[in-house]
């Protein structure tokens, strides 16, 4: 009996274990990973740049342009600071794990510690389609969300307010208004469902209780970042990039919103978990009030988060990410029926036939993903960006400023050298073309040794403004492939 009882409490340090290997073979896709031979991603590649430039001394929005919010720079920094090649994979595995053992803590609420563990596995491979190489705002935002979720059930299931649990979910909320506020949609189902159950239950003298906690987690991770802005008179810059651009940015038409929404609903693991959430609905609503509650906040976070990523109207797999913890609510519950069902002997047809689904149409194929994805990281090299950071940093002194006429940030932080404008990358030009002169007259002021341009399907083409500005400063061709050409002065 008493062997029975210690095993039992070894089981959740035997699935944190896991965690933490699932997250290391996971994030080994990286390109940041110390096996890894492929290339980093366009939105890592300006997260690193920016991180480098902050330990030379470079204030975001000030020296250099970005729409992201100030803690994916300064997480970036700090994997820098632990090593530069690899820190961030270091803080990748650490911030997976968290978010899977949150993920589970949440199932067990309402489950067996077995059947959450294997939910959380599940749900957490879903993941493989929408990585994308990694280091993005939306997976350093999974602990967070994962917390979020986690306070907002156990707020149903115990009817109790924790104060320290109110003041991690604030913090958590202030981390996601941080990297980016779209992502809120777990926070603004989660409130509004609190409010709604203490108006029921005429117990409105609680929102005090509540409030007070959340907001000083949100001010206690805010505050810092808003110090440091303010010392380097970074706020109206920060305003104007986190913000106003963002709106202009979101601000897509109907045909594109309905693109993304159809390229969304295409995804194995989304259709997977609507079905769940769909059971979700239909066993667990008429049971008691807090699974009432707990069904109805997460469809509509659910519905929420993905309206606000198919906002932008633009296909980029790795926005759904943040649906991931999300996902485990209504997978746990039918993993959970399907246990009650062997346990009893009875026939549950609806579960069966969606872990059927799962398992055939979601997990297999995903395993299958995941390991095409390692194979492209490990078996297809591409040296190519440090070929160019080594022509870079053999042509140029770490006091020169270079210019990246394209999406290849990774030049700047793989040369260790500094961008000659704000614009470190230019496919914003697209959509705001008059954003060129204000480039020209800061490359006018700078004059930097070198100008590397991508070439678009191996063909140079850039702005009439840059080709006179080449000319006009005697720039010279030094280098030339079949992706890049470089000019030096």
């Amino acid at each position: 009996m008493k062997t029975k009882v210690s095993n039992r409490k070894f089981i959740p340090f035997v699935y944190t274990a896991a965690f933490f290997l699932f997250a290391v073979l996971f994030t080994l896709q990286s390109p940041e990973s110390p096996l890894a031979k492929g290339t980093t991603g366009i939105d890592s590649s300006v997260f690193q740049y920016i991180a480098y430039g902050i330990s030379r001394g470079i204030t975001p929005y000030i020296h250099v342009f970005d729409h992201k919010g100030p803690l994916i720079y300064f997480i970036d920094y700090i994997g820098q600071s632990i090593h530069f090649s690899h820190g961030i994979w270091l803080l990748e595995i650490l911030f997976l794990s968290i978010a899977m053992f949150i993920s589970y803590k949440t199932i067990l609420l309402f489950s067996g510690s077995s059947e959450a563990f294997l939910t959380t596995l599940v749900c957490y491979l879903m993941l493989t389609n929408f990585y994308e190489q990694g280091n993005l705002t939306e997976e350093w935002a999974l602990p967070f969300i994962a917390f979020g979720l986690h306070a907002f059930v156990r707020f149903f299931i115990k009817e109790t307010v924790e104060f320290g649990h109110i003041l991690l979910c604030g913090l958590s909320f202030g981390a996601i208004c941080l990297l980016r506020i779209n992502m809120a949609g777990v926070w603004i189902s989660g409130c509004l469902a609190v409010f709604i159950y203490l108006i029921h239950q005429k117990q409105l003298k609680k929102t005090l209780h509540i409030l007070f906690p959340f907001l000083l987690g949100i001010i206690i991770i805010c505050l810092p970042f808003l110090i440091y802005l303010a010392i380097h008179n970074a706020i109206p810059s920060f305003l104007q990039d986190y913000f106003l651009f963002n709106f202009e940015y979101k601000n897509s038409n109907l045909p594109e919103k309905y693109n993304a929404l159809v390229f969304f609903c295409k995804d194995r693991g989304l259709i997977t978990s609507f079905c769940c959430l769909i059971f979700l609905f239909i066993r667990r609503c008429k049971s008691n009030r807090s699974n009432k509650y707990i069904a109805y906040m997460t469809g509509a976070a659910f519905v929420l988060s993905f309206c606000l990523f198919c906002m932008a109207g633009r296909n980029y797999a790795h926005y759904a990410m943040v649906l991931i913890p999300l996902y485990t609510i209504p997978v746990g519950c039918v993993i959970s029926e399907i246990k009650s069902c062997i346990r009893s002997h009875t026939q549950d047809l609806a579960a069966i036939f969606i872990l059927c689904v799962m398992l055939v149409f979601c997990i297999l194929p995903l395993t299958r993903d995941c390991l095409d994805n390692f194979f492209v990281q490990y078996l297809i090299a591409d040296e190519s960006d440090n070929h160019i950071a080594g022509l870079i940093a053999k042509e140029t002194l770490p006091e020169d400023t270079i210019a990246v006429y394209g999406n290849h940030c990774s030049y700047y932080y793989l040369s260790q050298r500094l961008s000659a404008t704000t614009f470190a990358y230019t496919s914003i030009f697209e959509e705001h073309p008059d954003y060129i002169a204000d480039y020209i007259d800061q490359l006018e002021e700078a004059l930097p040794k070198l100008i590397i341009i991508e070439k678009e399907r191996g063909n140079y083409s850039i702005p009439e403004e840059l080709q006179t500005y080449i000319d006009e400063n005697q720039y010279f061709v030094y280098y030339e492939d079949s992706e890049n050409i470089i000019f030096e002065r």
